[in-house]
């Protein structure tokens, strides 16, 4: 079976596991071998992709922290306007996933910062 490869003069890129995607790939440039992880792979495709014009680049880490923020607080009012416990449960778990979000973009959360 071939491997499939994509080349350019000194550079050979190949997947990390033949036949099978998202382990991430082989980069080979001039006969030094370096790995990059899936994620790296992923950030790697997006960054190459918005820089050759097909997609916008990533949103800034400042856009995603004032989203957040604009988010939380439509969940506090619609907090405020319901007595139904499924409901709030619901706003809870949306709260902590808006965390997660926020601590994958570097702002720090309710939950750190007490």
């Amino acid at each position: 079976m071939t491997r499939p490869i994509w080349r350019a003069d000194d550079i050979v890129i190949e997947p990390a596991v033949p036949g099978v995607a998202g382990y991430g790939v082989f980069v080979v440039i001039r006969g030094r071998r370096l790995a990059l992880g899936a994620e790296q792979t992923r950030s790697l495709a997006a960054w190459l992709t918005a820089h050759a014009g097909a997609l916008p680049p990533p949103a800034a880490p400042d856009a995603v922290r004032l989203e957040i923020d604009r988010q939380r607080a439509a969940l506090a009012v619609r907090s405020e306007r319901t007595d139904s416990p499924d409901f709030r449960v619901g706003l809870a778990w949306c709260d902590h996933a808006l965390d997660a979000i926020a601590a994958a973009a570097g702002a720090p959360t309710e939950r750190t910062t007490r």
